[in-house]
């Protein structure tokens, strides 16, 4: 099958999950298979007829958004690759330069939860990583119940 013809298979199963009504529970620290697509470049896709890979839920929004991190069994190294503990005796990391924001709607088993501690040290990298590893960054405490602005300067046009 060539690209376009996988694209085009995609892009039919992806109507199909984007018209399903069924709404799955999710929290965070789960692992879900869900349907993540065919993607662009290095975007990190799925595999087999429905396009599935695991996530981490790392940060969910409301009831249909969350920030997922996709899994690989593939042993990769690196910074980005983070190993986390075996899912059904098979190892896994955490993929953390492809985190993303995704629907609930994608969602189809879950399939395991990452301990409390595992998910406290997933995320401390990843804050690491967003701040080119300096966590001496100073945020804008709050007065009067609102936060102080973080910028002053007007945005030129």
């Amino acid at each position: 099958m060539t690209e376009r013809e996988v694209f085009d298979v995609w892009n039919e199963q992806k109507k199909e999950t984007h018209e399903a009504s069924m709404m799955r529970y999710f929290h965070e620290r789960e692992i879900w298979f869900l349907r993540m697509g065919k993607n662009i470049g290095y975007e990190q896709g799925g595999k087999g007829d429905e396009f599935q890979r695991p996530v981490i839920v790392l940060k969910k929004f409301n009831q249909s958004l969350f920030l997922g991190i996709p899994l690989t069994s593939k042993k990769k190294q690196g910074k980005y690759y983070i190993p986390i503990p075996p899912i059904n005796k098979k190892e896994n990391r955490a993929i953390i330069s492809q985190i993303r924001l995704l629907d609930g709607k994608r969602l189809l088993r879950k399939v395991g939860m990452l301990s409390k501690i595992n998910f406290i040290l997933l995320k401390k990298i990843i804050l690491e990583m967003i701040s080119n590893d300096d966590l001496s960054i100073v945020f804008p405490h709050e007065s009067g119940g609102e936060a102080e602005a973080i910028c002053t300067e007007t945005v030129e046009k």
